[in-house]
């Protein structure tokens, strides 16, 4: 089988848009078609959305993502929940909820005329077809199942896969495990548990500090709930755990370190940046936790060659603003902001000068302000007399990482990250130019979560 895991955002959401796509147009007992040896599952519960939008075909969000006028006839419930989910070997699937078999074969036949997919054919008791070439869907009287993509040579081993899938009673899918018990009981338009591996890196990364770095990556699990987005703020609320009672302690006791944020640079964070990230913490205990994290270090990674980072997040206490105001590529332009409990990482400034790499230099700024410059990009850095670290790409941002950006974010947007323990605001219009995929999982999301301009994460 090709490899295939959530990492490739692209074609999860592609999962996603076939399924609907091809429904364009007992209960729980479809749900025991899911693998029970998931790794991850994202429920979108088609019913949380507004009532005026229940009752409205035109404003519901899978209509929207469909461009249908009238999908009565399907053959799905497009009531019930919708799960995507990815196999212990990296395959992705979708699953909706049969309403009338009759009427799916009939929805799909009607595809078929337009080369939407291949006349359906019976495979032990179930109905298959190849969608697009790489995706298979198959049916029973209660379930719809998509999985791939795969190539032409698999298409057979996969219809074997899921005919056994769709054959699966409540004891051999995935309802009695915890993965799903742990869905089950959170609350949200979009849900999602998975272990830590099989997502993205990047969505990740704020999710797992903490976590202990010779932690077994299929133990470290995350928990989130997806509210739908409210004047273009899309909030994530989420926490990582683990099965494992040991793990869990660990990662429960190292996030208790995190404390509440007081909201000091809250306004310093510019509306077009990338990426701001608060928090509330000691450096001296968080610089061990920071050192498990390597998408977090990697921010740093930039001035880290010249400059003892290590040093100066061991002085920080209290609030903390590390921000991306670009990022193109691999080049990305840090501002950073913090309370300190001293400044004696200043007596090293000599010596950073003296061992500054080949190229790089630093240089006087203003009194206890210094720049860093490889002659293509720089970063000035300094301690104001409140001490007050400041820092940014260029002086202007420096200065404003203290003492508020000339256009800072919405209010609706603050308040809801003063008082979290750790959160991260993402600028959705600024993602479009650094990720190629952006555009793409935008307008795929827009219906199900609404337009979205901001993202919120919060950690619990």
């Amino acid at each position: 089988m090709m490899r295939k895991t959530f990492s490739h955002s692209t074609l999860a959401l592609a999962a996603l848009c076939l399924l609907v796509v091809f429904s364009s147009c007992s209960g729980n007992d479809y749900v025991n078609v899911m693998p029970a040896n998931s790794t991850a599952v994202l429920a979108v519960d088609m019913a949380a959305s507004p009532q005026e939008s229940r009752d409205n075909q035109q404003s519901n969000p899978l209509m929207k993502l469909l461009h249908l006028q009238d999908v009565g006839d399907c053959g799905l419930d497009l009531s019930a929940k919708l799960y995507f989910f990815e196999t212990a070997d990296g395959n992705i699937g979708a699953l909706a909820k049969v309403n009338d078999e009759d009427d799916l074969k009939s929805w799909l036949g009607e595809l078929s005329k337009h080369h939407v997919c291949q006349p359906t054919k019976s495979y032990k008791d179930f109905q298959f077809t190849v969608v697009k070439d790489s995706w298979l869907l198959g049916y029973s009287n209660h379930a719809c199942l998509v999985m791939g993509p795969f190539l032409p040579a698999q298409h057979a081993e996969a219809r074997r896969q899921m005919a056994k899938y769709l054959a699966q009673e409540e004891e051999d899918g995935i309802q009695a495990t915890p993965l799903f018990e742990r869905l089950s009981a959170l609350e949200g338009q979009v849900t999602l548990v998975g272990q830590t591996a099989a997502l993205p890196q990047q969505f990740v990364a704020p999710f797992i500090l903490g976590a202990p770095a010779n932690a077994e990556p299929s133990q470290v699990m995350l928990a989130a709930s997806f509210s739908k987005s409210v004047d273009g703020i899309l909030e994530i609320n989420g926490e990582s755990f683990s099965f494992n009672e040991k793990l869990n302690q660990q990662l429960t006791d190292n996030k208790k370190m995190l404390k509440p944020i007081q909201g000091k640079y809250l306004h310093c964070l510019s509306s077009d940046a990338v990426m701001g990230l608060f928090l509330n913490v000691e450096g001296k205990s968080f610089i061990d936790i920071l050192h498990q994290n390597k998408p977090l270090q990697a921010l740093l990674a930039g001035v880290n060659t010249a400059i003892d980072m290590d040093n100066i997040i061991r002085s920080v206490q209290g609030d903390m603003m590390l921000a991306l105001t670009s990022y193109q590529g691999e080049d990305m332009s840090l501002q950073m902001a913090a309370q300190l409990a001293d400044a004696k990482f200043l007596d090293d400034v000599d010596y950073w000068k003296q061992s500054c790499p080949a190229g790089s230099r630093i240089t006087d700024w203003q009194p206890q302000a210094y720049c860093l410059t490889n002659g293509s990009t720089s970063y000035y850095f300094g301690v104001s007399n409140d001490k007050q670290y400041f820092s940014g790409s260029t002086r202007e941002l420096a200065l404003a990482s203290i003492a508020g950006a000339p256009l800072s974010l919405s209010s609706k947007v603050l308040d809801k990250v003063k008082g979290q323990r750790f959160s991260m605001i993402l600028n959705v219009n600024a993602l479009m130019g650094a990720f190629s995929a952006a555009p793409m999982v935008k307008s795929l999301t827009a219906p199900l979560l609404g337009e979205v301009n901001t993202v919120i994460i919060n950690i619990k």
